[in-house]
C-alpha cells in the first residue's frame, strides 16, 4: 500500500484532530523557541507553599492541588509531638498520597529508633540498633578476644588467616585493619 493509498482512508474526523494537534505543538515549539517560557515567573502554591513554575501551577497547583484544604501548620505540630504517620492520617482525614506528598515537602525528617548508634563494647564498632542486637554484645565474635585480634592485626596476619581464626567478613577486617594501623 502507497502513501497516497493511506492518507485516503484518513477520516476528516481524523485529519482534523491530527491537525489541531500539530498545530498545537508548533504553537509550543515556537514559544519554547521564542524564549517566552522563560520569562513566565515561578509561582507560589497557597496551598502547599511549593514554588514553581506557571506552567507547573497551572498544571497541578492553585484549584487543583492535591493539598487544598489542609492545615499544615496543625499536621506539622502533630508530627514533632511525634504522632506516627497512619494517626496523623487518621485524625486529618488525608489520602495516603497526600500524606507521602506532605511528608516529603513539609514535614521535617525523625530519627527512628532503629537508626539510634550504639557502640559495641568487645570490639569498639559504631553500628546501628538492629545490626548491634544481631551481631555484637554478647553475641560478638571478638568477645574477650580484642587484644589477641589487635595483636594479630599488628604482627602482619594475612587477611585470610584472620579470616580462618576468627570468623569474620573480609571487608570487616580491612574497616578493623585500618583502625587498628590509624590509632599507632
Amino acid at each position: 500500500m502507497t502513501l497516497e493509498d493511506k492518507l485516503r482512508l484518513i477520516s476528516d474526523k481524523e485529519l482534523e484532530n491530527m491537525t489541531i494537534k500539530s498545530l498545537t505543538f508548533l504553537e509550543t515549539i515556537t514559544l519554547c523557541n521564542k524564549g517566552d517560557y522563560k520569562q513566565k515567573k515561578d509561582i507560589t502554591c497557597e496551598h502547599c507553599k511549593t514554588l514553581t513554575t506557571s506552567f507547573g501551577y497551572q498544571r497541578s497547583h492553585g484549584d487543583k492541588c492535591s493539598l487544598k484544604g489542609v492545615d499544615i501548620d496543625c499536621i506539622k505540630k502533630d508530627w514533632l509531638d511525634g504522632l506516627s504517620k497512619e494517626d496523623i492520617r487518621q485524625k486529618h482525614d488525608i489520602s495516603y498520597h497526600k500524606m507521602d506528598s506532605l511528608q516529603k515537602t513539609h514535614l521535617p525528617s525523625r530519627v527512628r529508633a532503629c537508626d539510634e548508634l550504639m557502640t559495641c563494647e568487645h570490639c569498639h564498632s559504631v553500628q546501628n540498633k538492629g545490626n548491634y542486637i544481631r551481631f555484637h554484645g554478647d553475641k560478638c565474635k571478638l568477645k574477650g578476644r580484642w587484644n589477641e585480634f589487635e595483636n594479630d592485626i599488628k604482627s602482619g596476619m594475612t587477611k585470610m588467616d584472620v579470616r580462618k581464626k576468627y570468623g569474620l567478613a573480609g571487608d570487616t577486617i580491612t574497616k578493623y585493619k585500618e583502625t587498628i594501623l590509624n590509632n599507632n
